[in-house]
């Protein structure tokens, strides 16, 4: 989630107002300290090398959570508004979603 974050902070960055950019930044300190915490919480609580295989399990699912949900998003982002795209965006947006994990492609 991280990561989202990240792009969020950078995208609001250029947005004409600094709230949204001050309210994802208090989000991304606060996701910053729950990992750290549970990383250590799952440490204290099993052995070593079940700590780092449930660490792993949790990374790629959250990775393919990740990336399903821009997938979604982009694809309603094209149903929505994809008349404000030109044919060779909507088409590079539409192969993007499919290449993260979306169903359909918007033409």
């Amino acid at each position: 989630m991280a990561h989202s974050l990240e792009y969020h902070v950078e995208a609001c960055a250029h947005a004409a107002s600094p709230y949204p950019a001050k309210a994802v930044e208090v989000i991304l300190r606060d996701e910053r300290a729950h990992a750290a915490y549970t990383r250590e919480a799952v440490f204290r609580l099993v052995p070593s090398r079940i700590a780092r295989d449930v660490l792993e399990v949790h990374r790629r699912a959250e990775s393919r959570a990740n990336r399903e949900f821009s997938a979604r998003e982009l694809n309603r982002l094209l149903g929505e508004e994809g008349a404000r795209f030109g044919g060779r965006a909507r088409t590079l947006y539409a192969c993007g979603a499919a290449l993260m994990g979306g169903r359909r492609l918007h033409g």
